[in-house]
């Protein structure tokens, strides 16, 4: 009997550990500031419609001798918001499924096709 009490209270150990964590991670409780350094990832890819806090993975450079456009969103539909110049480069933040990588832009955020730049 000992251990089924024992198998009960880790069921209900796991069970409050996940309702803490999709609490948590849905109410954004857990969420963390773009500026904090503590943010770390392997995953450079995410869903273009996922809600993100971006964090600068390294540069890409541009590689299109006309430049790149920056859009407001990760495809060609989304408004152009700048270009950059064949050489330029600027911190990136993330890659969308599709493609296009997340690019700080002032103080805001942009998308570039991948297929006009590398990474650095």
């Amino acid at each position: 009997m000992g251990d089924e009490k024992v198998m009960k209270s880790k069921r209900v150990l796991s069970l409050l550990l996940l309702s803490a964590t999709i609490f948590g991670t849905t109410s954004g409780f857990f969420s963390t500031p773009a500026s904090a350094k503590t943010i770390t990832t392997t995953d450079k890819t995410v869903n273009s419609n996922a809600v993100i806090t971006p964090r600068s993975q390294g540069s890409v450079v541009v590689t299109a001798k006309s430049g790149a456009n920056i859009r407001s969103g990760p495809g060609t539909g989304y408004s152009i918001i700048g270009t950059l110049a064949y050489g330029d480069d600027t911190p990136y933040a993330y890659q969308s499924s599709n493609g296009w990588y997340k690019i700080e832009w002032g103080s805001s955020y942009g998308w570039i096709s991948s297929s006009t730049c590398v990474l650095q």
